[in-house]
């Protein structure tokens, strides 16, 4: 895709993943900050990939079925053309099909992402407006102010 969602996307994901684990193990203040915007940010490359996706899997549909419709004569061809058109109608298939798989799998994959981000985004939104930007939060505070 000429968008560069692919590695857009998963550099987000990996980065948002990395200062998780890094601020679990060594909670700070910036780290904790820092956690917040990365989740928000990862929510809105995963949303604004899978709409991008969603337009490319619309527009491969389309285009495949005209592939097939431009394989198929509107007149009547010579007799040696008819040996030509199921390999081209083959080669649409195969073609339209294999990147219909990698778009659906990469839809399921942002699917996942986004699931993965909203509630992280939730919760660090959460602890940012009860614990306010000067505290610190710690792993007995959370479950202590949340509850």
């Amino acid at each position: 895709m000429k968008s560069g969602y692919p590695f857009v996307g998963a550099v987000c994901y990996i980065i948002c993943g990395l200062l998780s684990v890094i601020s679990e193990k060594k909670p700070t203040k910036c780290l904790a900050w820092s956690r917040l915007v990365t989740s928000v940010v990862s929510l809105v490359t995963a949303a604004v990939g899978f709409v991008l996706l969603a337009l490319r899997l619309a527009a491969t549909t389309h285009a495949w079925r005209q592939c097939e419709l431009d394989a198929v004569p509107t007149q009547k061809p010579p007799e040696d053309h008819f040996d030509h058109v199921p390999n081209v109608i083959r080669e649409c298939f195969r073609a339209g099909s294999a990147l219909l798989g990698v778009l659906s799998v990469m839809c399921i994959f942002t699917v996942l992402a986004l699931g993965a981000a909203v509630p992280t985004s939730i919760v660090w939104w959460r602890l940012a407006q009860v614990l306010g930007p000067g505290s610190l939060p710690w792993r007995n505070e959370i479950s202590s102010q949340l509850s």
